[in-house]
């Protein structure tokens, strides 16, 4: 089963070697443009000299590899710009969904009311989604970009966040402990 959760600072490197991984049109998708494993390093960088500025959240699959990264940018003090790819092998799984209701969730209660998305005209699965969660996306070409005006954070809101922490919490932990018996059971 598929858990998603929030990177700490430490582990910040792993969206890097996620993003490293993808094909070339994955990473079109994501980035806009053409991207190189360069230009990935340049903003492995440019995150790590202000890591207060950026989240991630990430989708793990049951032997805990990475299939889904969402990166949340702080741009001013209540806006914030997200940005999602997820494995190409594992689309169509629900898997940018489940990130995309923890990302707002953990908006929101950040105080973070206005959410920003810049994403692809065709690429449909991705306006799909930012319209099922009522951003609203305006097109300019092929580019298109989506925003949504969060409600300030409320007790539901913080019991919501809470939730999908522990209900991930708790899966990771049935993955780990599965992945590790099928590692011993191979000895």
């Amino acid at each position: 089963m598929i858990t998603v959760r929030k990177l700490l600072s430490f582990e910040f490197s792993k969206f890097g070697q996620f993003m490293k991984s993808l094909d070339e049109e994955s990473l079109k998708m994501y980035f806009g443009m053409a991207t190189s494993k360069d230009y990935i390093d340049s903003l492995m960088s440019k995150v790590n000299s202000n890591k207060l500025m950026h989240d991630f959240i990430i989708a793990e699959d049951e032997d805990l590899n990475i299939v889904g990264v969402l990166h949340l940018a702080t741009i001013t003090e209540d806006k914030m710009e997200i940005a999602i790819a997820v494995s190409p092998h594992r689309r169509k799984q629900g898997i940018a969904d489940k990130m995309m209701t923890m990302a707002l969730t953990i908006c929101q209660n950040k105080n973070k009311n206005g959410i920003f998305m810049h994403c692809l005209s065709w690429n449909k699965p991705i306006v799909n989604l930012v319209t099922k969660y009522g951003l609203k996306v305006e097109r300019d070409g092929t580019d298109a970009d989506a925003y949504v005006k969060l409600p300030p954070a409320a007790l539901d809101s913080y019991f919501k966040e809470m939730l999908l922490y522990n209900q991930n919490l708790f899966q990771r932990n049935l993955n780990f402990g599965t992945h590790f018996l099928r590692e011993l059971s191979s000895y």
